[in-house]
């Protein structure tokens, strides 16, 4: 699975006023009163845009993106509308020297407000909501404002004219927060990116797969202590020499619907992710090995053969041959069930879709803004202690830390390069928890696309010279130095393993053993994430490292998540930084189902004969020990031979505020919040 991270500051060209604007943390200076005008032939399409970015731009670290107002024209309308949530919102308004004008200003929305155009248009125009109430007020008292951003009047299909204006008079203030007793009962949490999915058949993202377990369960799951152990199945028996898992069923479960679960909706659920018509990405690497799997899932077959429901609550499940590793490929999301008569056949995309078993259900998604879960009261296991998770969507992540500061937020993932700052704060360094994650962080190395790494020596020279050891312990320090594959707490980790040394002057020979120089190696583009510092600094530094010892000419690109991946999958990159975060705690999932030959996963074009050979017998080993060593050389090869550049292991910093209590983790990170206690 791969890890997201979180969003940066950047800055773009206004589209009207030509000036450039901050789209990230940095505070937009307002006078009192400030005039953008707009020519009559300017479009309603661009005035759209622009109303956009000047209400983004407002001081950023105090307004939520859970909240913020996208505004469009609508086809056949002849004003411009406010979208927005039901909410109230806090924003400073400062003035061009940054004096503070409002501490806070509320600005009181309901659904649906609209721009009405005043009969002066260079006044601008009133906000109303959907029932003509507009309000705001300040906690600072006898201050109110009346906020009037943009005067549009429609004629022909042109507007006339726009302002945005900011009017400050005098009235009694009055402001709110999240009461005590509301707040009591739910547990809030940022998400650092807009919702990718809400289909356990689909989800690839860390954020997204940990909600989903609230939602939906699977027969078997993680515990506290890192071990399968039942969840929807009570029991499992194994037989035919490895090869038949029977898997008996809780009774008395029942979906968010209220019907109760059986068997059968198993094999539907698992039928329905294979299926060609969800296009899942997941499905088949994890289900693939079930009899008939991809079969079914090339449309070659219409039923899913090795999957039996031998009664109510009894199933039976036939893999093509003993997999020591297969119950863990079980515990992730593509092998959740869901109930048929909501989810359907396409992507799930709205809550009254995503009906599952789970301790909590979807009620408000909006892919941009919000996620928020309310308690299944019926839960086979026992209504959970809280009712509800509020997940605002907040890219930037100094808005995301003044939220938890203000009590806001009650856990927060601390990104890395803000960690020295909060270790400092006398607050939080209380509040810090470290948490090991089966992930490790690595340059990909692309034999299709840059022909020079087909040749070991030259993978091995850049592994020698991209200065590994500075690149952690100097310029990325707090994260463990990788040498090998397989991280920390992972069966098979050898915390002695020594892979390939920093060694520039070797590094050079091997390049010359392969009759490449700096100067007739062709030049490289090192890829990474745009939204990483992390990734930023080991691109840069590695690509200096290179230049410097080998004479190579590198050039660091940032790409967005979704189209990394994307032209990573297409063999459109040379080298990329980039993240495996375990799906389940086997040396499988990292070793045979990235490096193998065959692997769909296997997208470098790396292979080895041997490797492969160890993989399939460790696959497939009864003996635990046996099996282990059998992976520990196949890691041994990978690394000796720089199938891929190890860096870092994963470790999460994360605050938890001190009124939370009853959050459980595991390596995979936190379980579902069933007991979640927010003290009063």
């Amino acid at each position: 699975m791969y890890r997201r991270a979180s969003s940066s500051t950047e800055r773009s060209r206004d589209p009207v006023c030509g000036r450039e604007k901050p789209t990230g943390p940095d505070r937009l200076s307002l006078t009192p009163r400030t005039t953008a005008k707009i020519s009559a032939t300017t479009n309603q399409a661009t005035v759209a845009r622009y109303l956009a970015s000047v209400i983004r731009t407002l001081p950023k670290p105090c307004l939520s993106p859970a909240r913020e107002k996208q505004v469009r024209d609508e086809p056949g309308e002849r004003d411009l509308r406010f979208i927005c949530a039901k909410s109230t919102e806090t924003i400073p308004i400062r003035d061009s020297k940054g004096s503070l004008l409002v501490d806070s200003l509320q600005f009181r929305t309901l659904p649906r407000p609209r721009f009405a155009p005043l009969s002066d248009p260079s006044r601008g125009v009133k906000v109303f909501g959907a029932d003509g109430n507009a309000s705001c007020s300040s906690n600072r008292g006898r201050v109110n404002a009346a906020v009037s951003h943009v005067a549009a009047t429609a004629s022909r299909g042109l507007l006339a004219g726009i302002v945005s204006t900011i009017l400050l008079a005098g009235c009694q203030g009055h402001f709110s927060d999240r009461s005590a007793a509301s707040h009591k009962d739910q547990f809030s949490f940022a998400l650092s990116n807009k919702i990718t999915t809400l289909d356990p058949g689909k989800v690839q993202d860390i954020e997204m797969g940990g909600l989903l377990r609230n939602v939906f369960e699977g027969l078997v799951s993680y515990d506290a202590k890192n071990q399968i152990v039942p969840q929807l199945a009570e029991s499992w028996k194994v037989s035919n020499h490895g090869r038949t898992y029977t898997f008996t069923l809780r009774k008395g479960v029942k979906f968010h619907n209220g019907r109760e679960l059986e068997a059968a909706d198993f094999k539907w659920s698992w039928e329905r992710n294979l299926a060609p018509a969800l296009q899942s990405p997941i499905a088949l690497d994890y289900l693939r090995p079930i009899v008939g799997a991809e079969a079914f899932a090339t449309g070659k077959a219409k039923d899913l053969q090795g999957v039996t429901v031998v009664d109510s609550h009894t199933l039976s499940v036939t893999i093509d041959k003993p997999r020591a590793y297969f119950v863990g490929e079980l515990t992730y999301p593509c092998a959740y069930v869901m109930a048929k008569e909501a989810a359907g056949a396409s992507e799930i995309t709205k809550p009254s879709q995503a009906i599952g078993t789970g301790p909590f259900k979807f009620v408000t998604v909006d892919e941009d803004q919000e996620l928020d879960l309310d308690a299944n009261e019926s839960y086979y296991l026992g209504a959970p202690t809280i009712r509800r998770i509020n997940c605002p969507i907040i890219p930037e992540a100094s808005t995301r830390l003044t939220k938890y500061r203000n009590g806001e937020l009650d856990e927060l993932g601390i990104p890395w390069n803000d960690l020295a700052a909060v270790r400092k704060d006398p607050k939080l360094s209380k509040q810090i928890h470290y948490e090991v994650r089966p992930a490790v962080y690595y340059f990909f190395l692309d034999e299709h696309s840059y022909v020079p790494f087909r040749d070991a020596r030259v993978r091995k020279a850049f592994a020698m010279a991209f200065g590994h050891e500075h690149l952690v312990n100097d310029l990325l320090s707090g994260y463990t130095l990788a040498h090998g594959i397989l991280p920390p707490g992972l069966p098979a980790y050898r915390e002695d393993f020594k892979g390939l040394p920093d060694d520039p002057a070797q590094a050079k020979e091997l390049l010359s053993q392969a009759q490449f120089t700096g100067d007739n190696l062709p030049p490289l583009e090192l890829a990474y994430r745009d939204q990483s510092p992390e990734a930023r600094i080991a691109a840069t530094a590695a690509a200096s490292a290179l230049q410097q010892n080998l004479g190579v000419k590198v050039q660091p690109r940032a790409y967005s998540f979704p189209t990394l991946l994307e032209l990573r999958r297409k063999n459109r990159l040379q080298m990329v930084f980039s993240d495996w975060y375990a799906d389940y705690l086997d040396p499988q999932n990292f070793l045979s189902l990235l490096f193998t030959s065959s692997s769909p996963q296997n997208s470098c074009g790396w292979s080895s004969s041997r490797f492969d050979e160890l993989c399939a017998k460790a696959d497939t080993d009864p003996d635990q020990q046996e099996r282990l060593k059998l992976y520990q050389e196949a890691e041994g090869i990978a690394v000796d031979s720089a199938a891929l550049l190890p860096i870092f292991f994963q470790r999460d910093t994360v605050l938890i505020s001190p009124r939370v209590e009853g959050i459980q983790t595991n390596m995979l990170g936190d379980m579902p919040y069933t007991k979640v206690r927010i003290k009063s």
